[in-house]
């Protein structure tokens, strides 16, 4: 008596099976809609972020001094903060106290950037002192300037002749003195802002995740 074997039915090749694979879901962490400001609890640069993202973020993190913010999420923020910030003094009265008023909005906000886009470079956020040494400076002598134009002033009123010479024009004044160092606050001012360009411009390193 023979055992009768029933062959099994043939499989299909790898490549005709149905795919039963789950639909691939999106991470929430997608360059897509940008990267979440906060990734448990620390505030996380974004490389690939727009402009709208980059604004928003601007505002979202006025207080964020710890963690990171990448070169492009700065410099797409700063295309918007700059023009709205300057273009109000260009309408003076009423644009000067809006341009004053919209400065001291954005004053934290922009300190807070500014230090998270070192940390991204792997700097403290100390450096920030050397970016603004020359304005520093600049305010130090636009002080001393608006002392000496007091004196300039009491000068007038009172004609003391021979004594205080009013030509802004002859450097040997001292209304001349007070002139030509007004014109050297905007020249600090000038390298303070180059200084800042060079330091915020630094590539991103990843080191700087110790600021986390």
């Amino acid at each position: 008596m023979q055992a009768s074997f029933q062959q099994p039915p043939p499989q299909q090749p790898s490549s005709q099976q149905p795919s039963q694979q789950s639909p691939r879901r999106e991470s929430r962490f997608s360059y897509k809609n940008g990267i979440p400001p906060r990734r448990n609890g620390k505030w996380m640069p974004d490389h690939q972020c727009g402009p709208g993202n980059a604004v928003k973020r601007f505002f979202e993190g006025c207080m964020e001094f710890r963690g990171r913010s990448s070169r492009r999420e700065f410099w797409l923020a700063m295309l918007f903060v700059v023009p709205v910030t300057v273009l109000p003094f260009l309408f003076p009265p009423f644009g000067t106290l809006m341009g004053l008023l919209w400065s001291l909005s954005i004053a934290v906000p922009f300190l807070a950037v500014s230090i998270r886009r070192l940390h991204d470079a792997n700097l403290g956020g100390w450096w920030l002192l050397l970016g603004h040494s020359g304005n520093i400076i600049a305010a130090a002598i636009l002080a001393f300037t608006a002392v000496g134009m007091v004196f300039v002033g009491i000068g007038a009123i009172m004609m003391i002749p021979n004594e205080m010479e009013l030509d802004l024009h002859d450097p040997d004044t001292f209304a001349g003195q007070l002139l030509v160092l007004l014109y050297a606050s905007f020249g600090f001012s000038g390298v303070s802002l180059v200084i800042q360009t060079c330091l915020f411009s630094l590539p991103g390193n990843p080191e700087g995740a110790r600021f986390d």
